[in-house]
């Protein structure tokens, strides 16, 4: 697999299906039309990567694309699903790298591992979504793969997982919302395969894989123009009013009267992480006439760990010289981890020639949520401003347990099975509050 040395990509609002790397050579001409029609996969090193609004580009193997600008999707990467035809089993891996930014409004999704239909062996994982940049942006959906259907009487595949590696994970959003519906979610379980012996419990449910932002070290997250973690360049840091300090954080200069001492913005609040959902259980086998009674259903799922990162840093108050600075802007409230729900337990056994029905199977346990901190106020201006609040603690929310499956029907009808235990959570710590302002030269 050859490695392709790119400019700039920018595709047209056409879909998308790819490009094949292997052999070949895109330096000196534009790459775009290279990109539409063909099976996308291979490693492209480029100078920036965008998916306008409107545009479906479809992955059809592994992919890495590594940036060194930034990547900005703002239509839709589908990897493709699995299918009998392949010989990989896990659906293919998207892995995205910018050196600044990555920026994720629109969607991208992953695909279904392949289906087994052999006796013991699982399905495909599905596809893992890897992030890796100094700021990851995620306002829409990043949504792994699910994880394959397996063989008769073998517990479901595991769902994919996205990691995101990066010094500030962040969205655009406000709203606080117990269970959002954007941000990196992982992808749900696959089915367990059928039983094949008569009275045999059902095949536990898969578990839903992870969504884990991961906080990158400050030596690796920071370049000779920025620092992240200080998300401030550095020649911006002692709270002049400027736009292009401003544009990292909620205020925007267009509402700000520069003629007044104004406080700094408030830091954006940390991306939001959730666990993939664990499956249900398969249905017990049905009684025969020489063990009447049905079998017991299958174990619901595990939810999969969702965690999130701090909060930005607000910005710095404005210098209101000789007077006394403005207060720094307050710390973005941290982002929230949700652990994905357990799989509902699987419907017990039918009951023959008189025979009990099979118990309903035990719903699945949560996952772990783990928040992420507040974010540190921002540094006050000068002369001796105040130092901004700290932000909010991002929330940890625990993974409901999957509800008992439904008692087979017989005589008499099976129990219903027992409800999953809730998983953990883990709650940030709220931000620390911003450094006083140097006085006034």
């Amino acid at each position: 697999m050859k490695t392709i040395g790119l400019s700039t990509i920018g595709l047209g609002p056409i879909v998308a299906i790819g490009l094949t790397l292997a052999g070949a050579s895109f330096m000196g001409k534009d790459p775009t039309q290279d990109l539409l029609n063909k099976p996308l996969s291979g490693i492209l090193n480029v100078g920036s990567f965008h998916v306008p609004k409107g545009t479906t580009l479809v992955v059809d193997e592994d992919l890495a694309i590594s940036s060194s600008t930034s990547i900005l999707i703002e239509g839709q990467i589908q990897i493709r699903s699995r299918t009998d035809e392949d010989t990989k089993v896990n659906g293919p891996r998207v892995t995205l790298t910018a050196a600044e930014t990555i920026t994720v409004t629109g969607d991208i999704r992953g695909g279904t591992g392949k289906t087994s239909r052999t006796q013991g062996v699982r399905g495909g994982i599905g596809s893992d979504i890897t992030l890796t940049a100094r700021t990851v942006w995620i306002d829409g959906v990043v949504i792994a793969g699910q994880g394959g259907n397996s063989g008769p009487a073998t517990k479901g595949a595991t769902g994919g997982s996205v990691h995101i590696f990066a010094g500030s994970y962040l969205t655009h959003k406000k709203a606080l919302e117990s269970r959002p519906s954007w941000g990196a979610f992982g992808g749900p379980g696959g089915y367990g395969g059928e039983g094949i012996i008569p009275s045999s419990p059902g095949s536990e449910g898969g578990d839903g894989g992870d969504a884990i932002a991961h906080e990158l070290p400050p030596k690796l997250a920071s370049d000779d123009s920025m620092t992240i973690g200080h998300p401030i360049p550095p020649e911006h840091t002692s709270g002049e009013n400027d736009a292009r300090r401003d544009a990292l954080f909620w205020e925007s200069t267009a509402t700000r009267i520069q003629s007044e001492c104004n406080p700094g913005g408030e830091g954006a609040q940390g991306g939001a992480s959730t666990g993939g959902t664990g499956t249900t259980g398969t249905t017990g086998t049905p009684g025969s006439h020489t063990s009447p009674n049905g079998g017991p259903g299958g174990v619901g799922g595990v939810g999969g760990a969702g965690t999130g990162l701090g909060g930005n840093q607000g910005s710095p108050g404005d210098n209101c010289c000789p007077n006394t600075g403005a207060k720094g802007g307050k710390g973005g409230t941290g982002g929230s981890g949700v652990g994905g729900t357990g799989g509902t337990g699987g419907t017990g056994g039918v009951g023959i020639d008189g025979g009990a029905g099979g118990a309903g199977g035990p719903g699945g346990p949560g996952g772990h949520g783990t928040g992420g901190n507040g974010g540190k106020g921002g540094t006050g201006g000068k002369s001796l401003g105040l130092g901004g609040d700290g932000g909010a603690r991002g929330t940890g929310t625990a993974g409901t347990g999957g509800p008992g499956g439904a008692g087979g029907q017989g005589n008499p009808n099976g129990p219903q099975g027992a409800q999953g235990g809730v998983g953990g959570s883990t709650q940030g710590n709220v931000g620390q509050g911003g450094d006083r302002g140097p006085t006034c030269p």
